[in-house]
Order: C-alpha cells, then structure tokens, then sequence
C-alpha cells in the first residue's frame, strides 16, 4: 500500500471498512479469501528475514495464513465449512 498515495488509500480503507462492517459483505469477503486461499508464495518482508537468519524455526505458513485472516479481516478460521 505504500505505492498508492494518500487519497486512494484512504479511500481504499474506507470501502474496505465500509464493507466489513456490514454482515453481509463481511461474509462475501470471507468466501472469497476461502475460496482462493492462502498465497503459494512467500512474500518479501518473509524472505528479506530469512536472509538475514532472522527466522530462526521452520515457518508455519497455514498457522500464519489464520492468524492473518482472523487478525485483519476477522474471519473465524476455527469454524467448519461445509460445502
């Protein structure tokens, strides 16, 4: 985000905001980051910590995946889907 100047981010944040406020939008969110899942990659800020022996223990990419879905979008990630 820090590529986007100022006035697109805050209006990026008050969507997004907006949108996760609502149930029903909060739960569309929700389904879609279920349905693509977690990145297949690792990002920068991960590598450029390896590198520097920063990561110690082996990462626990699916544990970090949850963490960052129920700590950003606040998506129960302890909860049974069934399809």
């Amino acid at each position: 985000m820090k590529s986007v100047d100022k006035r697109r981010r805050q209006a990026f944040w008050m969507v997004a905001k907006a949108t996760l406020a609502d149930i029903q939008g909060h739960q569309a969110i929700c389904q879609r980051i279920q349905a693509i899942g977690k990145p297949a990659y690792l990002p920068d800020y991960l590598s450029s910590f390896a590198g520097a022996g920063a990561l110690i223990r082996p990462m626990d990419d699916e544990a970090m995946w949850k963490a960052a879905i129920a700590g950003y979008v606040h998506y129960p990630t302890d909860v049974l889907v069934i399809r």
